[in-house]
């Protein structure tokens, strides 16, 4: 069997994937390779559409300027450790899950833009990005994550819970 399949949507596929991954805790290191994969595809159909020489140029809008440095470092590190063992075959990394949030958020913004279109579990995972482990640094006017109330009310849920309660919302086009 043969299936047609753009880069376009091999990363659609990988990121969705990825995000499904997070949201159930399935194994952070085969989510954050898998997000890895997605985001390089991302990265180079970008640099291909004209975008900014990295995405991470774009990201001077969104993250507060005092975490570029940091995020712009943390972003690959772990990626190649997953991928390579060439140079360094006994190594051991400590591996922080932040990394494949952040990787994850990133390229959620990437493919809305390339694709023009909001994918409902990625725009899910961006509210829960900008609601819980990004709210300090993310510069967002996404609705849910702007209102106090809103806010307060979901952002301590687990991961699981705020799935079933965000995707069916993000779903919705009104």
């Amino acid at each position: 069997m043969k299936m047609k399949v753009s880069k376009l949507d091999a990363a659609r596929r990988q990121l969705e994937t990825a995000v499904r991954l997070y949201f159930f805790d399935v194994d952070p290191v085969s989510t954050h390779t898998l997000a890895a994969a997605a985001y390089g595809v991302l990265r180079d159909l970008n640099n291909a559409d004209g975008g900014p020489p990295t995405m991470h140029d774009s990201l001077d809008e969104t993250i507060e300027p005092d975490f570029l440095p940091e995020f712009r470092r943390f972003l690959s590190e772990a990626q190649n450790f997953f991928k390579h063992a060439n140079r360094d075959p006994d190594a051991v990394l400590d591996f922080n899950v932040a990394h494949t949030e952040s990787i994850l958020l990133d390229a959620c913004w990437t493919y809305d833009r390339l694709a023009g279109e909001k994918v409902p579990l990625l725009t899910t995972f961006e509210i829960w990005g900008a609601l819980t482990f990004g709210a300090s640094y993310i510069r967002h006017d996404i609705e849910p994550a702007t209102d106090a109330a809103i806010r307060q009310r979901y952002a301590k849920l687990p991961k699981r819970e705020f799935l079933d309660k965000f995707l069916p919302v993000a779903m919705d086009p009104r």
